[in-house]
């Protein structure tokens, strides 16, 4: 189908036959036309690579989980097409003296292009969440900006080629080896310094990759709970 020659009537037609077939193959499960896309994607993106862990849609009515790995990690995912996530209900207003029950293990920001091409998908831990999640005042919840210091400290697990060249360069200049491949060699140091005692800092600063990369690594490998006391 050439979408050119066609008029706006059959334009309209055709992205409604499309919808349709969407619904019908689960894609399209509520109302959040961007935010189950989002979701489709990320759970194909790891399902479809290599190393990574296999994913399970959740129920569409579970509060803020929306897949879960074969281990039983639970992955929170909100779509969007700026610098700002949907937000998180269910947990702790600000100042609250009450600690916040973990919901999910990580979260996984899906962002889009203005013209709704994947653009990205970021990964945070728990403790990252925490650390970057912001006050909605107008809908007593929490959400997450985007910015540089998150990118820098998350990992960003998909990335658009035609910015990844650009992105890695300059990622490259702190951190030698961002997006490259972990290998036996390189899993077998890290668990080593992990058992030595170094910090995420460090193991960053010796594999010259970003802090979400060597935490995303030690919780695939297992590591805590492998050498837990």
């Amino acid at each position: 189908m050439n979408l050119n020659e066609l008029n706006t009537t059959e334009l309209i037609q055709a992205y409604s036959g499309i919808i349709k077939q969407l619904k019908k193959r689960g894609v399209i499960r509520t109302k959040n036309l961007l935010g189950d896309l989002g979701k489709y994607l990320a759970i194909e993106h790891f399902n479809n690579t290599s190393g990574m862990s296999n994913l399970q849609a959740a129920p569409a009515e579970t509060q803020n989980i929306d897949a879960i790995s074969r281990n039983g990690d639970r992955y929170s995912v909100k779509s969007t097409t700026g610098n700002l996530t949907g937000v998180f209900y269910g947990l702790e207003p600000p100042n609250s003296e009450i600690s916040d029950k973990q919901k999910f293990e990580f979260v996984l920001i899906v962002k889009f292009d203005n013209d709704y091409q994947l653009e990205k998908i970021i990964q945070l831990d728990w403790k990252l969440f925490l650390k970057y999640k912001r006050w909605h005042k107008t809908m007593s919840a929490w959400k997450i900006s985007i910015t540089k210091a998150l990118i820098e400290e998350a990992e960003v697990l998909f990335e658009k080629d035609s910015e990844k060249a650009y992105d890695i360069s300059e990622i490259r200049k702190t951190h030698k080896k961002a997006y490259e491949p972990w290998t036996e060699e390189s899993d077998e140091k890290l668990e080593l310094l992990f058992c030595e005692g170094k910090n995420i800092k460090e193991m960053s600063e010796i594999f010259g990759r970003n802090e979400g990369a060597i935490r995303s690594r030690i919780k695939k490998l297992e590591l805590k709970e492998k050498y837990a006391s």
